[in-house]
């Protein structure tokens, strides 16, 4: 089977090299276009086929614009998906280094035709001259009614079976309602029972899919890019995948087992094939009326450890030359999921304040906001269309989850919006979730399953240290649960993250000389939070007002306040708002205006309780708050 490499070189070779004056530019392009976007090769194997095709050219391109068409061909928009001219995308991994299964429609299973010769070859390909090989041909029907090996098998030498298929009257490749079955791997000499103590070389990992359809099942085993011995057809709803791991002990064995396995979990692999003694279907035999099949030999890498390079080679920090990132268009972003670019997919929210201040119903009415398509506060998706919202929280009960939906309801009216349409709306794209007990990376394993299952857009986090289960102080361990696990899953899914998290003690008041930096570092816990968070947003309670009556609250964007494009009830952008609690319900609307006496003050630069932070703010604080 060629490599991606090796097809590319051959399709590029039947490419008339470029003529001057004769459209040589286009016809440059298009090839680098094709090399990088359709076969999906690396920049170095690309530039190494373009290379060589150059010297076909008249006159031969320039280094420097070889590199140029590449850059051009990696950074610009294409009709065709990346991979197009391969059977399946070579682009399989996510950052969180599992396989990702394509649910595109794909072609029908197309079955090779029946060669009792293939049972021959399929021996002779997964094991080694001398060897002893299990195969049953004895059948046991269950409670199921399924049919399962009826004994341990016969245990003979390579050489043995082969010579007894090959002489055509065999017990081994006869037509059976049950069909046959092969143990995946080589057992001692003396074995009789197929004890997984007895297996003489740990060599295969069987892998098959229950729960998938057949062609995403050959799809998963083709694209995975596994070093694979065989895939075999089971003659009934599955694909066997002969993983080659050559592992020189069983310890080793399950390690890389357990590799496999965490590498496909998405596809949802058996977990009932986890032991070395396991059977298999032995292709070339009939199986009712349905055939074991030999689909294919050798796919992938010749070796386990070539697999292992290639993995650690997808770890590799994304290269991009200046003129690629020259090419890189920003507006409008496709990435964009709130305001001009101030949170793009996978990126990352921190909401900010003290207890009992109302952050639940905040995040509740920003979520009913973003899944309606609503502007909140001027905050909005640039088309303000609907986005599928998720909330995983852990403080509140479903009774206060209801109050606080119920007063977002009413926001949604009072900003003139009504319900008739928006209920639907957000019953398709709200999703409430309540965990009490995950921590962790635990906890990070269902939130990321939650995501794929929900097609979630946006997910709020409810609170950050319900979840966390470390210490918020340490460092070490708010980055390895920001930056080496839970990105890894924004990366992949593209989906928004906000957190929502606590002053490190009550704030019952701001401080209005505080600069929006300053603040940002208000959350409890290590400082790489605030340094992680793509935006931090600060809710803070203001002093009581001169005429006794309780402060409003300051909304403050810390970070790339201005790229939110929020607004001030005059429909002013700033980075800084004054909201309050609703009277008429669980819900936040804008602050009344300061009393006229306060604003006079305001004015004449005498510092209040109630001042809105920006008059008397210094000219460097406020310019770093807007970015």
């Amino acid at each position: 089977m060629l490599t991606p490499y090796e097809r590319a070189k051959a399709y590029a070779a039947k490419v008339p090299g470029a003529v001057s004056g004769q459209g040589g530019h286009s016809t440059t392009y298009d090839l680098a276009r094709v090399l990088v976007n359709d076969f999906a090769l690396h920049r170095a194997e690309a530039m190494a086929i373009l290379s060589e095709w150059n010297l076909t050219c008249s006159p031969p391109w320039s280094q420097r614009e070889l590199d140029h068409k590449l850059s051009q061909a990696e950074s610009k928009p294409h009709s065709t998906p990346r991979g197009a001219k391969l059977e399946t995308s070579h682009q399989t991994i996510s950052p969180t280094g599992r396989f990702i299964v394509s649910r595109n429609a794909l072609p029908p299973v197309d079955l090779p035709n029946i060669d009792r010769n293939s049972t021959v070859d399929f021996l002779k390909a997964a094991f080694l001259p001398g060897e002893i090989i299990s195969i049953c041909t004895q059948a046991a029907e269950g409670e199921d009614g399924k049919h399962r090996p009826g004994s341990h098998g016969t245990f003979k030498p390579l050489e043995w079976f082969v010579e007894q298929i090959e002489a055509g009257d065999n017990p081994f490749t006869c037509d059976s309602e049950s069909g046959r079955w092969i143990r995946i791997n080589p057992y001692q000499r003396e074995s009789v029972t197929g004890a997984d103590s007895n297996v003489a070389a740990f060599r295969h990992v069987l892998i098959e899919f229950d729960d998938l359809p057949e062609a995403e099942q050959l799809h998963v085993l083709k694209a995975s890019n596994l070093p694979l011995t065989a895939i075999v057809s089971s003659g009934g709803r599955s694909f066997h995948g002969w993983v080659r791991v050559d592992a020189p002990d069983k310890r080793t064995w399950e390690s890389r087992r357990d590799v496999v396995y965490s590498y496909l979990e998405d596809a949802g692999p058996c977990p009932a094939n986890k032991n070395p003694g396991r059977f298999s279907r032995l292709p070339g035999c009939r199986r009712g009326d349905q055939w074991q099949r030999l689909i294919s030999l050798r796919c992938g890498p010749e070796t386990w450890e070539e697999f292992e390079a290639w993995m650690r080679q997808r770890d590799l920090p994304q290269a991009m030359s200046l003129d690629a990132l020259r090419a890189v268009e920003i507006a409008p972003d496709p990435t964009c999921i709130l305001g001009d670019r101030w949170l793009c997919k996978g990126g990352s929210l921190t909401i900010v304040s003290s207890s009992g201040v109302g952050k639940s119903s905040f995040v509740l009415q920003f979520a009913t906001a973003m899944a309606s398509g609503v502007p909140f506060f001027g905050i909005k998706h640039p088309e303000e269309k609907p986005m599928r919202v998720g909330i995983i929280q852990a403080e509140n009960d479903w009774g206060d989850v209801k109050e606080a939906m119920e007063g977002a309801l009413v926001w949604l009216c009072a900003a003139g919006r009504g319900v008739s349409g928006i209920g639907q709306t957000l019953q398709q794209n709200l999703r409430f979730f309540r965990e009490n007990t995950k921590t962790g990376g635990v906890f990070l394993g269902i939130l990321r399953q939650l995501i794929k299952e929900h097609s979630l857009e946006v997910v709020i986090i409810d609170p950050l240290m319900a979840y966390f289960g470390g210490d918020v102080m340490d460092q070490k361990s708010m980055s390895v649960f920001l930056r080496n696990t839970l990105q890894p899953i924004l990366d992949e899914t593209g989906c928004v993250v906000i957190l929502v998290h606590h002053t490190s003690k009550p704030k019952s008041e701001a401080n209005p000389r505080a600069s929006a930096s300053e603040i940002a570092y208000l959350g409890a816990g290590s400082s790489e939070l605030t340094n992680w968070s793509r935006e931090v947003a600060v809710l803070q309670r203001e002093p009581d007002r001169k005429d006794g009556q309780r402060g409003a609250f300051a909304l403050t964007l810390c970070k790339r306040g201005k790229r939110a494009a929020m607004t001030t009830e005059d429909g002013e952008r700033s980075h800084r708002i004054r909201i309050d609690h609703a009277a008429e319900g669980v819900f936040w609307r804008y602050a009344a205006p300061l009393p006229p006496e306060e604003k006079e003050e305001k004015e004449d630069g005498k510092f209040t309780a109630n001042r809105t932070f920006k008059s008397r703010q210094p000219k460097r604080h406020r310019d770093e708050a807007a970015e």
